[in-house]
């Protein structure tokens, strides 16, 4: 799938090798806009089993009230394929992250428009790193294990994954 600011993300199957041991598995393979972009928001990957996937990506960073866009992509093995080009994420529940001064989000509402993509995703585990900044808030850096269901037109799935959230 390709976004309109020339981002790129493309689900392969690979492996893994883990000391001698092979894990294979789904990947990610994204590449991000160049430098003279600003640079992209917070974004997931999630997976359904072995047959679905799906990517979220938000055109920029969270700054300030306005939340930025966010698109999706989907497919289901060789069932379907879907594009979302605009999806509101709701942060449905923010906890206090005090070593950046700020709230980070552990809950997050998908919903489209037309309603053909609607779910919720819960952290289950989180690394958040406060970066360093002249501000009373901090910059922030977040990598979420992630856990939920989305609904599509084609139906219900339960997905897991991971959500990187990031604030400057």
């Amino acid at each position: 799938w390709a976004g309109p600011r020339g981002e790129r993300f493309e689900v392969l199957t690979g492996s893994a090798y883990l000391a001698d041991q092979r894990i294979d598995g789904m990947v990610l393979d994204m590449a991000r806009t160049s430098i003279d972009v600003p640079q992209g928001g917070d974004w997931a990957f999630l997976l359904s089993g072995d047959s679905a996937h799906f990517v979220v990506a938000a055109s920029d960073e969270h700054s300030g009230e306005t939340a930025p866009d966010y698109r999706a992509w989907g497919a289901w093995g060789e069932e379907a394929t879907w594009r979302w080009p605009t999806v509101e994420v709701d942060w449905a529940r923010n906890e206090a992250y005090p070593p950046a001064r700020r709230d980070v989000p552990v809950a997050w509402h998908l919903t489209t428009e037309d309603q053909s993509l609607e779910g919720t995703l819960e952290a289950e585990s989180a690394e958040i790193v406060a970066g360093e900044g002249p501000g009373p808030l901090l910059p922030v850096r977040a990598l979420y294990e992630v856990r939920g269901n989305l609904r599509t037109d084609e139906g219900d799935f339960p997905v897991y994954g991971f959500m990187v959230h990031q604030r400057r």
